[in-house]
């Protein structure tokens, strides 16, 4: 996977994040579980949200995740590129692994469930109680 180590510990299997895609050149934003597994980044979401429009015409995309340190806040901005994963067995895993997705769809086969894989290229970090950005790209 191509996120940096030192990232690694600050992602959960199921985050809370706000996802960004772009329709006709204007930012979009909705609140999205973020999933992270060892083969990567996903979202689960239905195969006719806006999102997948978005996504198809322009795949570039960001998600950022707060941080939370007591009183103090920070946040891990991910600059990636998003796309529909249609492998089957990665639909099954997801799936069995991430019960929330059964509230949503049928089974890992439902066409309205649509799996979006994200590819980072850089990472945004700004640590809870501290005011300077480190940028760290992903690990090719």
């Amino acid at each position: 996977m191509a996120i940096p180590k030192t990232l690694k510990k600050k992602f959960s299997k199921h985050n809370e994040v706000i996802f960004a895609t772009t329709e006709d050149k204007q930012p979009r934003m909705r609140p999205m579980t973020l999933i992270f597994d060892p083969e990567g980044f996903f979202f689960a979401t239905d195969s006719k949200s806006d999102k997948v429009t978005h996504i198809r015409e322009n795949p570039k995309s960001e998600f950022i995740l707060q941080l939370v340190n007591g009183v103090n806040h920070g946040y891990i901005r991910c600059k990636c590129s998003s796309k529909e994963n249609t492998n089957m067995k990665l639909r099954e895993k997801l799936f069995t692994e991430n019960s929330f997705m059964g509230n949503h769809w049928k089974g890992y086969d439902d066409p309205e469930m649509m799996i979006i894989q994200l590819k980072p290229s850089a990472f945004y970090v700004m640590e809870p109680g501290k005011n300077n950005i480190e940028k760290m790209l992903a690990d090719s």
